[in-house]
């Protein structure tokens, strides 16, 4: 099974300072080709977050994330 991250959100995310961060989704997505014929690709439900300068980030909690 063949797996492939595709970009599949953007959105904004401040600081309790108001520094101002753009961060993106990532969504990881497996082959879904059987013997049957392909399928396409089906989302596996993992996610990764990261800012428009390459930094990762991790979600904590709702609303709350942390950049490395």
């Amino acid at each position: 099974m063949t797996a492939r991250q595709k970009h599949t959100g953007t959105f904004k995310a401040r600081t309790a300072d108001v520094q101002e961060y753009t961060l993106y989704v990532f969504t990881e997505f497996f082959d879904a080709t059987t013997l049957n014929g392909p399928s396409g690709m089906e989302p596996a439900g993992r996610f990764r977050l990261q800012t428009s300068d390459g930094k990762p980030v991790n979600h904590v909690g709702k609303g709350e994330y942390v950049i490395f």
